[in-house]
């Protein structure tokens, strides 16, 4: 509930004067000032304006009080948005707060006390839904602008229900394992794009954009280096390291300049034009296929798979898997990440080397990709299909028009090569000396498959690679 203080124009000849002698009683900043201002601007004099939400007892006792020297002022219950859930789910149903001139301006209908526009997350673009539509009272009046009765009425209609596909208990979980750490984790259903969980950490209370944020819960959020309220799931660019060897050797696969069974030899480092670029292991993996490289992550493989087939078909792939890509979900501020090629670096200057190929080549130099990104890259690699990610299961009892399970388009990869990557996949997981043996799960029947990836804002160096610095 929200006890409001609201004044009747038409009920006061001095609008200002009653205005002020408010702000006397209870306190007006510089913001409701020109809210307030605003309001008179674009609605009629009929209408009630918004003077304070969220008053508090004690403020309700003093407005009374003075009640005879505040024509027009009444105190009103206004409506609150609750969101149970708060922080664990901030970032994805995002918060309303009050409108500004540019939604005044454009719906006029905001101006009314009480009314909320949403800002982030779901709230903002599913808005219009939400949000429902205006009814409207015809009445009759006199020459003196006394109701005379009622002409007609047409009723409101509630907005819609939204039902997302997030698992409430799924990403509780997901919080759980994170606990205090920065961090962005999506699980996804690859075989039709539902995202079951969206964590990014830390978060927020959305509720305190309804009352209004201070001045100094702003600051602390905007300076906080750990920028909570930044969804770094969609809107967050990472260099995506070694997860992203698999588009590569999906790349050299279609390009049929590698097959799966050619052997590279890694001597623990790649000599180009006079630098050295080093493995993870500083003993190299001798003569290995493309399975094994990605089993154990092999830098020197996926260097030399880079510089033969050059960064054109790398980009088409992981476009096509949808890394560098600006994936169309329900949700506002996304950001594409970077897959880089040589008329990219021109347009911005520079002069692209060979060894921009080669650093690509294992998800490290000017590539950058979103989490989400990621976990749509994996989950098409799984399927073998152009699913798209999505957070709307349906708007009241009508379901989204998202693709049903396993209904997706293909996409333009033979299954043979696809099986080459899942297979390098899952022995990262489970053969011996695969570079994730602590993910397996231990569950019968249930087996994991996956890529590690860490990546550094340089090339290893050789005093990385003594240190043991792991780039997997």
């Amino acid at each position: 509930m929200n006890w409001r203080a609201l004044l009747m124009p038409e009920e006061t000849t001095d609008i200002h004067a009653t205005i002020a002698r408010f702000g006397q009683i209870i306190a007006l900043d510089e913001r409701d000032h020109a809210r307030i201002e605003r309001d008179l601007r674009h609605i009629r004099k009929y209408v009630p304006v918004s003077l304070k939400d969220f008053l508090s007892w004690d403020d309700m006792a003093r407005i009374e009080l003075n009640a005879p020297s505040l024509p027009g002022v009444l105190v009103d219950v206004g409506t609150t948005r609750l969101y149970p859930y708060g922080s664990q789910l901030a970032h994805i149903v995002g918060y309303v707060a009050p409108p500004n001139e540019r939604d005044v301006a454009a719906t006029p209908m905001m101006a009314l006390p009480g009314m909320r526009a949403g800002r982030a997350g779901i709230e903002q673009t599913q808005d219009l839904l939400l949000r429902g539509e205006p009814g409207s009272v015809e009445m009759e009046v006199n020459s003196r602008g006394r109701v005379m009765g009622e002409m007609d009425r047409i009723d409101g209609q509630q907005g819609d229900e939204v039902v997302l596909t997030i698992d409430a208990g799924l990403q509780q979980m997901v919080l759980n394992r994170i606990g205090d750490q920065a961090a962005s984790v999506v699980v996804m259903d690859c075989r039709n794009g539902e995202v079951l969980a969206m964590v990014s950490t830390p978060s927020f209370d959305p509720s305190l954009f309804d009352s209004g944020v201070s001045h100094a819960q702003w600051i602390e959020w905007t300076n906080n280096v750990r920028t909570p309220l930044i969804n770094k799931t969609v809107a967050g660019v990472y260099p995506p390291g070694s997860t992203f060897k698999p588009a590569v050797a999906l790349a050299a696969l279609k390009s049929g300049l590698i097959s799966a069974e050619d052997r590279f030899t890694c001597p623990g480092y790649y000599d180009m034009g006079g630098v050295r670029f080093h493995c993870w292991s500083r003993w190299g993996h001798g003569s290995i296929t493309m399975q094994q490289a990605l089993k154990y992550s092999c830098d020197v493989y996926f260097y030399l798979a880079a510089r033969k087939i050059g960064m054109e078909p790398i980009k088409t792939m992981a476009n096509d898997f949808g890394l560098g890509t600006r994936l169309d979900i329900e949700l506002p501020h996304i950001r594409a990440g970077v897959i880089p090629t040589p008329e990219w670096r021109q347009k911005h200057g520079f002069h692209w080397n060979g060894g921009d190929t080669v650093n690509a080549g294992i998800g490290q130099g000017f590539v950058q990709v979103t989490p989400l990104e990621l976990a749509t890259y994996v989950s098409r690699i799984a399927s073998g299909r152009n699913v798209t990610p999505h957070l709307v299961r349906k708007v009241n009892d009508r379901s989204s028009e998202h693709t049903p399970l396993d209904a997706a388009p293909a996409l333009d990869i033979t299954e043979a090569h696809l099986s080459v990557i899942r297979q390098g996949m899952f022995d990262v997981v489970n053969a011996p000396h695969g570079t994730a043996p602590k993910a397996r799960l231990g569950l019968p029947d249930v087996a994991l498959a996956g890529k590690t990836g860490s990546a550094q804002v340089r090339r290893v160096s050789r005093a990385c690679v003594k240190a043991g610095i792991s780039t997997r």
